[in-house]
């Protein structure tokens, strides 16, 4: 350690870890430039998009299998075309450089030239290695699976059905609300700038709301210039801000007397992947200090959970307004099997009851002949089926109207006595937003709060502690009282968030819902949920051991520290295994004496010593065998040149020469073409891929399954299976190796 200390490791270490940070905030800033140059070359399939639009039509009780499959085949082919913008000819060249050391090398000193605020490190010139995670993970943004991290799941998935929910209101205002339409048209005068770029041509809203125009929506420009005219847009200090068309709405709203002549509000989208990193102004990245800590939580507090216009009253005024029915609980969801049982475990106690009331539903209303289609099954693969529909509905998605129905005929079909029949005839599903009995927490005491009051309960308990310095001489960590009632009060806090989030549906849902309801609940929810990263950030800094300090990454000063043990690579790596009687050591090597393992003493018999692993490392044959052999530069340079029939490798890495034949090459850089049946020169360095997308090399299982030529696949891997065997007879770095190698006869492939 001592060594370490001095040559300054660790500070060097340390500082790198720091700059780390910094470095990976500028390649996010990169990462949204290229994401925003790409969405804007997008022009989604408009067929794909109809095909969409039709499915999202779709009524509820209809949405079956069939429908699901055909709503997945139509996301899949809009996330892949998505994708494949990022992949395009325009953008792959930066794409793949995005992953690989050129980005610190030469994209990222380029990218920042101009920005004075964006400094990078030189020192990762020689460590882009430290990177290696950092850009795995945001590899996973351009995934084309159904991931929720990645852009095309955000742009088709969540932004999408919110567009469409969006022009489905525009079109019922312009048929049956002419002069509310004619307020709205009114914003192409006040917000003319907005879609400018876009549209090339002033602001016309009924352009806006057509299906083509959410290619313009992607990126995170036209999603910016999208929510101003949904939201409004503030300008310059001292003027007064523009409307966005909600606010319009709103004052059309307050104008209605009858409930049934409002309107519902536009749905603002979500902001582009790396774009909705929305800074919490109280929040730090991580907590300093304990008063830092305690501030945040008051912050909190006084700024969006408390008083009146607090996140916690509204949602209880919200939520009053839903239990005395003022909402439509036919358009309002619990959104899964989960929140279910919640629910039903709140009401009536017992976590499956209403799960029984919708198995009896689905039998008796959705799927009337089922007992009777379950008797005449004649398999057991035909009553899987049937059992895995009904417990498909009961997990899915179900409207307070019609989980109330569910009950009601639960409960007809028990006697009038039963336990389970007076329970659903006391309280009813919507008896769960009930705010003086029911929509709260009990007490160990069994006394009720409901969340408001429990809030403001906790609240009271540390209100002194908050607003009051804390004392320099004293940690907050060790005083268990004290995190006890922070805890307490963000429980309090999180209960509330998990008690509402019943009713939070998926963004990609295509439900017909009470417009008004989510739109106002959704608002309280997305700000309610900014307790969730000061909950952890709290909690992570309440819970670390006094004497802790930040975890960085050791390097050593080498940028291949610890990648493997390989005694090849242990000039490279600079790192060993060490053991002296039962005790093992990490031995790490300064680089002024990385060639030290290659001088050592051999140790006298008997002597008690420090001994060094020894390791030899070979990676799957398929793979290794091909790149130390037929895939090399020169190897493919030799046969496509058409020099000799063959080629001979003698140089220090095989102990005898090895000779590959032209017939050998071309067994593995030729792939079978099953629609042409012919066989195409496609050189590739894995060997198992090419199979695996239906071209396979002749000696591969797939060439069988598409030939049936049993002689000719037989042939070839006979041939493939000698070579190999004749590699690793040849290859220095398998001559440590015992392999015990069958005859050919008795390898399937």
């Amino acid at each position: 350690l001592e060594n370490i200390l001095t040559k300054g490791l660790i500070a060097k270490d340390e500082k790198r870890a720091n700059s780390y940070q910094t470095t990976k905030k500028i390649i996010d800033e990169y990462h949204k430039a290229f994401i925003e140059k790409a969405l804007a070359q997008l022009n989604l399939n408009t067929q794909h998009l109809q095909d969409y639009s039709q499915l999202a039509k779709t009524p509820r009780d209809q949405r079956n299998e069939a429908y699901k499959k055909s709503l997945e085949k139509i996301q899949d082919l809009l996330r892949k075309q998505i994708v494949g913008t990022f992949k395009s000819k325009n953008n792959k060249k930066q794409f793949d450089r995005m992953f690989k050391k050129e980005l610190l090398l030469e994209d990222l000193p380029q990218f920042v030239a101009g920005h004075e605020e964006w400094v990078l490190d030189p020192e990762f010139n020689n460590f882009t290695s430290y990177f290696v995670g950092f850009h795995e993970n945001r590899k996973n943004m351009y995934a084309v699976e159904e991931h929720k991290t990645a852009i095309a799941y955000r742009i088709i998935h969540e932004n999408l059905p919110k567009f469409l929910d969006n022009c489905q209101l525009f079109d019922q205002i312009t048929k049956n609300k002419p002069e509310l339409l004619a307020q709205l048209q009114q914003i192409e005068l006040n917000l003319p700038e907005v879609f400018e770029q876009q549209l090339n041509s002033k602001l016309e809203l009924t352009k806006v709301f057509e299906l083509q125009f959410f290619n313009h929506l992607c990126a995170q420009s036209g999603i910016d210039s999208f929510n101003s005219l949904i939201g409004g847009k503030a300008q310059a200090e001292g003027q007064i801000k523009t409307k966005g068309l909600n606010e319009i709405i709103n004052l059309y709203n307050q104008q209605q007397t009858d409930k049934k002549q409002k309107v519902g509000k536009f749905k603002l989208l979500y902001k582009q992947m790396l774009s909705d990193r929305t800074s919490i102004s109280f929040l730090p990245e991580q907590f300093n200090s304990d008063q830092e800590c305690l501030d945040a939580i008051n912050h909190f507090y006084t700024d969006n959970l408390s008083g009146v216009e607090g996140v916690a009253k509204k949602i209880s005024v919200v939520l009053e307004k839903l239990h005395n029915k003022e909402f439509d609980l036919d358009k309002i969801y619990l959104k899964n099997s989960a929140t279910v049982s919640q629910v039903s475990h709140v009401l009536y106690k017992d976590y499956a009851l209403i799960g029984r009331a919708l198995s009896c539903y689905y039998t008796t209303v959705i799927k009337n002949n089922y007992v009777q289609m379950y008797a005449k099954a004649k398999n057991d693969s035909t009553r899987e089926k049937l059992e895995a529909a009904q417990s498909s509905f009961i997990k899915s998605t179900h409207s307070l109207t019609e989980l109330q129905d569910a009950l009601n005929l639960y409960a007809s079909t028990l006697d009038a006595d039963d336990s389970q029949a007076l329970l659903i005839n006391k309280k009813s599903i919507h008896d769960y937003f009930e705010p003086s009995q029911t929509f709260g927490y009990t007490t160990e005491e069994g006394k009720f709060f409901n969340w408001s009051s429990l809030i403001e309960s906790r609240y009271s308990t540390i209100s002194a502690l908050l607003n009051t310095a804390y004392p320099a001489d004293q940690q907050l960590i060790a005083n268990k009282d004290e995190v006890a009632s922070l805890k307490a009060f963000l429980d309090a806090a999180q209960g509330l968030l998990n008690a509402v989030r019943v009713l939070e549906l998926e963004a990609n849902n295509t439900f017909e819902k009470d417009e008004i309801f989510y739109e106002e609940f959704q608002a309280l929810i997305d700000e309610l949920k900014l307790l969730m990263p000061l909950y952890n950030k709290v909690r992570n800094y309440c819970t670390k051991k006094p004497y802790s300090t930040e975890k960085i990454k050791l390097n050593f000063d080498n940028p291949n520290f610890l990648e493997g043990w390989d005694q090849n690579k242990e000039e490279s790596y600079r790192s060993v295994l060490l053991r002296k009687n039962n005790d093992f050591f990490l031995g790490v090597i300064d680089k002024e004496n990385s060639k030290i393992l290659t001088q050592l003493p051999q140790a006298p018999l008997g002597v008690n010593c420090i001994e060094k692993m020894q390791l030899k490392f070979f990676p799957g044959a398929a793979k290794a065998i091909p790149e130390s052999s037929t895939q090399l530069n020169e190897v493919k340079a030799h046969f496509e040149n058409q020099t000799t029939h063959s080629i001979e490798l003698n140089d220090k890495k095989f102990v005898r020469p090895l000779k590959i034949s032209r017939e050998i090459f071309d067994l593995n850089n030729t792939t079978f073409n099953s629609s042409s049946q012919t066989f195409e020169y496609k050189p590739g360095k894995d060997d198992e891929d090419q199979g695996e997308a239906g071209q396979p090399k002749k000696f591969q299982k797939k060439y069988l399954e598409l030939t049936n030529d049993a002689v000719g696949f037989r042939t070839a891997l006979n041939l493939w299976i000698d070579f190999c065997k004749e590699f690793l007879n040849s290859y220095v770095g398998t001559q440590e190796f015992n392999f015990i190698l069958k005859p050919n006869e008795q390898y399937e492939s």
